[in-house]
């Protein structure tokens, strides 16, 4: 079983390859369906990387917002297509700032 460490780090690397396409532009996403898949399959990772921290280890940290961190990777898989690049692009920067505050509370906890 995979500790919380990894589990963290499985959540900065998905951040990291999803923001590698989708810091080249909308339309980059728009046209490539490899990278429409690429960022779905990334946040997949990250929404299943949250479910599987334990309750206790995200309690000690509430200045990161699990619930809606792992809710929005929900909904952006649920919903349709066009809506989802929307919501997508909409919160681009909340998932760049979770994965930052993850980076941070990885390291304050070696």
């Amino acid at each position: 079983m995979r500790d919380v460490a990894e589990r963290l780090r499985d959540i900065q690397e998905a951040i990291t390859r999803i923001m590698k396409y989708t810091n080249q532009g909308r339309h980059i996403f728009d046209q490539n369906e490899l990278v429409q898949t690429w960022v779905i399959h990334h946040l997949e990772i990250i929404g299943e990387a949250i479910r599987s921290i334990p309750q206790d280890f995200k309690d000690s940290h509430p200045e990161i917002s699990w619930k809606m961190t792992c809710g929005i990777a929900a909904v952006m898989l649920a919903t349709c297509c066009g809506e989802y690049i929307r919501i997508l692009f909409s919160i681009h920067d909340r998932i760049f700032a979770f994965g930052k505050r993850a980076s941070l509370t990885t390291q304050a906890d070696r």
